[in-house]
């Protein structure tokens, strides 16, 4: 079997649209990401508990999904105005994890109540991967499930490193929580804070 970057190579090489080009290289640079988002952290579809699969395919009717809980969170005012009685938690599951881990210790029984999800949620920024590589540590464990938000599915997944990622579909967001009190509201560490050094 050929290995998939040459598989890759001699599409690109045959193909005389350009557009059609940038088409296979933008899904290949989309699939690269998506398996680079997962190096450190537990992949939802692949270990996602059977009763947020079900929970998730029940709620979720792709024709019609709007995805405005990611405009919510990503405007400050708006995110503000948002309460946390219009976030329904449907499932909350810790996902497995190695656990032959470093952080095993630190990790068994890790969990946080739905009251402190619904609030970080509410009060976390925005973030990019340099972001969370630079300012937050990445946990082996990891709560996720399906929320709703004016009646439409999202999945969600938050680390014990005080840092959470959504999705709709195709859709993708990752917040940090840069609140100072992360450890007093159940996670093992928050946001690194550079000034202490």
């Amino acid at each position: 079997m050929k290995p998939p970057i040459f598989i890759l190579l001699v599409c690109l090489v045959a193909c005389k649209n350009s557009s059609f080009k940038q088409g296979v290289m933008d899904t290949f640079a989309l699939d690269t990401l998506k398996d680079l988002r997962y190096d450190s952290i537990v992949s939802f579809d692949d270990h996602m508990p059977q009763g947020i699969k079900e929970a998730e395919k029940s709620h979720l009717h792709k024709d019609s999904l709007k995805g405005e809980l990611f405009d919510v969170l990503t405007n400050d005012k708006q995110r503000k105005r948002l309460k946390e009685n219009q976030i329904e938690l449907l499932t909350k599951k810790s996902a497995p994890y190695e656990q032959s881990s470093g952080d095993y210790k630190e990790c068994k029984g890790w969990s946080i109540p739905e009251k402190t999800i619904k609030y970080v949620m509410k009060h976390s920024r925005s973030m990019d991967f340099r972001e969370l590589h630079d300012m937050f540590d990445v946990f082996p464990c990891v709560i996720e499930g399906v929320l709703i938000y004016k009646d439409e599915p999202y999945v969600y997944s938050m680390n014990a490193g005080g840092w959470w990622e959504l999705t709709q579909g195709e859709k993708y967001l990752m917040m940090g929580y840069y609140g100072d009190d992360a450890i007093k509201r159940g996670f093992i560490n928050g946001v690194y804070d550079w000034g202490s050094e």
